[in-house]
């Protein structure tokens, strides 16, 4: 089976279907029309329409049906934070740790520590 999300979208011709399978997390956006979507092993199918987002999972089979007008599929990855993003975090919570231990079990802060 192919992966179904190597492409960053798809035109779907009314009543045509595209299926596959993706190797990373991916999220998909209707941009138009409207589609019907089912993912392997999940007990439900589903209806989306332009705006809607779903998340797809790795490595189950999608299949993705067009409605009675063409529709476009955009995917994106699973987005990974960046090294910024994630070195901002820890140094975020580091600064409230030191914060916390400043402020002791009276819960503020002594003068002239900030």
């Amino acid at each position: 089976m192919r992966e179904l999300f190597a492409n960053s979208c798809f035109h779907i011709a009314a009543g045509q279907a595209v299926s596959g399978v993706a190797g990373q997390a991916q999220s998909l956006r209707i941009a138009s029309g409207r589609v019907w979507l089912t993912v392997e092993g999940e007990l439900g199918d589903y209806w989306l329409s332009a705006g809607d987002n779903f998340a797809v999972p790795a490595g189950r089979l999608v299949v993705i049906e067009a409605d009675k007008v063409a529709s476009r599929v955009d995917f994106s990855g699973a987005r990974r934070p960046s090294i910024a993003a994630g070195l901002g975090a820890q140094l975020n919570r580091l600064a409230q740790r030191l914060s916390v231990s400043k402020t002791g079990a009276m819960g503020y802060a002594p003068c002239g520590s900030r």
